[in-house]
């Protein structure tokens, strides 16, 4: 979901892109950082949102939060949550949501492979899906393109640990910034 200075950082990497930029986002969760980034866009830009709209997760510590609040909410799922933020927002027309675990989305999208100017992940925290997210997303950004990712350096290190391999890997050519728990990368 991310603090204020986070989500401004994504509205900022969002409104440096050009106009009618393609971005993904992965982990959408009910929508506030999809959102943000939505609001920096400019033209016909397009945001596909993939999330499974379950808090389906590999990491422990997520799948407990995600139980405890969807317990609180009383449903199955946060896509129509998420629909309705976009709605309300004015960015229906911006944002395509797919249903959909990563790596499956990843496949089903694989026609945008080369042609991304901006991927944000933020999902399944265990070091395994996120080193799985970074080998299957990677290949999406064009070059010059930016992928981000949420949590590193927090208490979701397998996140931090995936990144840090990465990077020592050289799948990144420089950092674009860093926003408390988001760091950004140029590919």
């Amino acid at each position: 979901m991310g603090s204020f200075p986070e989500r401004g950082y994504l509205f900022q990497l969002a409104s440096d892109l050009p106009a009618g930029a393609q971005v993904i986002e992965v982990g959408s969760w009910m929508g506030a950082s999809t959102c943000f980034i939505a609001g920096g866009l400019k033209g016909a830009a397009k945001i596909y949102a993939v999330d499974n709209f379950q808090g389906l997760s590999t990491c422990g510590e997520d799948a407990a939060w995600y139980n405890r609040h969807f317990q609180s909410l009383g449903k199955a799922s946060t896509l129509e949550i998420f629909q309705r933020n976009f709605s309300a927002l004015g960015f229906a027309e911006r944002a395509e949501p797919v249903v959909s675990d990563s790596l499956a989305a990843a496949k089903q999208l694989g026609n945008l492979k080369g042609t991304v100017d901006f991927i944000f992940i933020d999902g399944d925290h265990s070091y395994e899906a996120c080193q799985a997210d970074i080998a299957a997303w990677a290949p999406f950004v064009k070059r010059g393109g930016v992928i981000a990712f949420h949590d590193f350096g927090s208490r979701a290190d397998g996140v931090t640990r995936a990144i840090f391999e990465a990077t020592k890997a050289g799948r990144f050519a420089e950092i674009v910034g860093v926003a408390n728990t988001i760091i950004a990368f140029r590919m």
